[in-house]
């Protein structure tokens, strides 16, 4: 996820040619499985529930955090946490309906609270909700 890839993407403007770059690979190397994009972290024990669905499924992690020192480091410094980055981020995401729908691939943002992993939530530990998100249906 670019969001690791912070000497790369330090800002959420040019993250769009990391996923097509990805999802190239993928729907390359394994045609015949499903793509779901998420912001859950499929941890060791999220692989024991979903270990039947790997054979059917691709899953791939995204997130962008919406404050500095949020739950996660990015590493070199950190740059781009902030909620502009974490706007630009999730909008482009949205407005990719389209190309997904083309590619076969489903996506999701698990909405988490920021009181569960600071900076990651679409609400912030106050109960407001960061930006417009209302993704179409793909």
């Amino acid at each position: 996820m670019p969001y690791y890839h912070a000497d790369i993407y330090p800002t959420a403007d040019n993250v769009w040619p990391y996923f097509e770059t990805y999802i190239s690979f993928l729907r390359t190397n394994f045609p015949d499985r499903q793509i779901i994009i998420s912001e859950v972290r499929l941890s060791l024990s999220a692989h024991f529930f979903f270990f039947p669905l790997l054979n059917k499924f691709i899953f791939l992690q995204t997130m962008w955090s919406s404050l500095l020192g949020g739950a996660h480091d990015r590493g070199w410094g950190n740059p781009g946490e902030d909620i502009g980055n974490f706007s630009i981020y999730w909008n482009i995401i949205q407005e990719k309906c389209v190309y997904f729908r083309a590619k076969g691939i489903g996506w999701f943002v698990h909405t988490y609270d920021d009181s569960q992993e600071v900076g990651l939530g679409m609400i912030d530990k106050e109960g407001s909700i960061k930006m417009a998100f209302n993704p179409p249906r793909c």
